[in-house]
Parts: structure tokens; C-alpha cells; sequence
């Protein structure tokens, strides 16, 4: 069976048990917090995903110290289900398909922004204005990067606005290669 059809029917069990326990804000959060985990960690990834010989229990334990407090009752039930099913090598894409869902339904949009130095003021302004022209609730992960010099990466929806210096350099650089290559 394909891979992205099991990643989505767990991940529409999932939102439909948690929607009916109530907790499916709770779990949403554990669930993008655990994706970045994973794939920020590539060895914890590796541990839950395809470690057979970590028993059940060891892997709800590195979850939990991952997130800092203790799993929500229902992802404990849901991951053992996905456990017993012999489903744990799809985790990942089963989170991400379950994320997707939760802001598809919930009309959230998200959205990444990039700049050299923190801003915070800047992050909570597009995200103000884009929840106005977009009528969505939009959620933006803000990251600092030094290597960008100064201005800002904004992407969403497929959408990239490069305002940085390190991407008007760049370009420039291209232009010019373009212009005296053309000269030779």
C-alpha cells in the first residue's frame, strides 16, 4: 500500500479521535513540536522511527523528554495503536499528514521567516496582515540566520519573498556573470 495513503488515514483516525476527546489543540501542538524534533535531531528521528530494538516504552519516554512534559492521553493510545499495527516507521509522515489536516480544517496557514538578527515586532506584523488579506489565522516560524546580512526570507504556500542582502548579492552576482560572459 502506498505510503501516503496510510500517512493519511492514520492521520484522519487521529484527528477524528482527538477532535472527539477534546484535545486535539493539545495533541496539534505535541505534534508539530515532535516533527521538529525528529527532524532536527536526525538521531531521535532514527530511534523512533526505525529502532526495533528500543522497546515501546523507551520511545514514549524520548518523546516526552523531547517535549519537556508528558504526552497527551490520546497520542499515547493513538501511537500505540500505530505501534501494535507495526505502523511506527510512518510516524513522521503520519504527524506531518495530521498537521496538515488540523490547518486545513481550521483554516491556519503557515508560514516561514528568516531574518539575520531576532525582530520579534516584524514576525507578529506579517503575521497580523496576513491573517487580514488572508482571513486565515497565520502562524509564522521565525528563525535568525546571520548569513542573510541583513532584511528578510519570507516564504508561504509555495510563495518566497527574498528581501535579504545575501539574496540582493547573489543576484547581482548572477547579473553581472550574465552580462560579461555575453561581453566575451
Amino acid at each position: 500500500m502506498n505510503t501516503g495513503v496510510i500517512a493519511a488515514r492514520y492521520a484522519r483516525a487521529l484527528l477524528g479521535y482527538a477532535d472527539q476527546r477534546g484535545s486535539d489543540c493539545r495533541i496539534y501542538g505535541q505534534a508539530v513540536r515532535l516533527v521538529e524534533y525528529i527532524r532536527g535531531v536526525p538521531m531521535l528521528g532514527e530511534m523512533l522511527l526505525k529502532h526495533q530494538a528500543l522497546s515501546f516504552d523507551k520511545k514514549l519516554s524520548l518523546m516526552e523528554s523531547a517535549l519537556d512534559e508528558p504526552l497527551d492521553e490520546g497520542l499515547v493510545k493513538f501511537l500505540e495503536l500505530v505501534r501494535k499495527n507495526g505502523r511506527m516507521e510512518y510516524l513522521l509522515r503520519i504527524m506531518l499528514s495530521f498537521i496538515n489536516m488540523y490547518r486545513k480544517e481550521r483554516n491556519i496557514r503557515a508560514g516561514h521567516l528568516v531574518t539575520a538578527v531576532p525582530v520579534v515586532f516584524l514576525a507578529e506584523k506579517i503575521e497580523s496582515l496576513l491573517s487580514e488579506r488572508t482571513g486565515a489565522h497565520v502562524v509564522l516560524d521565525h528563525k535568525t540566520d546571520p548569513s542573510i546580512i541583513g532584511g528578510f526570507v519570507f516564504e508561504m504556500d509555495g510563495y518566497r519573498l527574498d528581501a535579504s542582502a545575501r539574496g540582493r548579492l547573489d543576484r547581482l552576482r548572477k547579473e553581472l556573470v550574465e552580462e560579461n560572459s555575453r561581453l566575451v
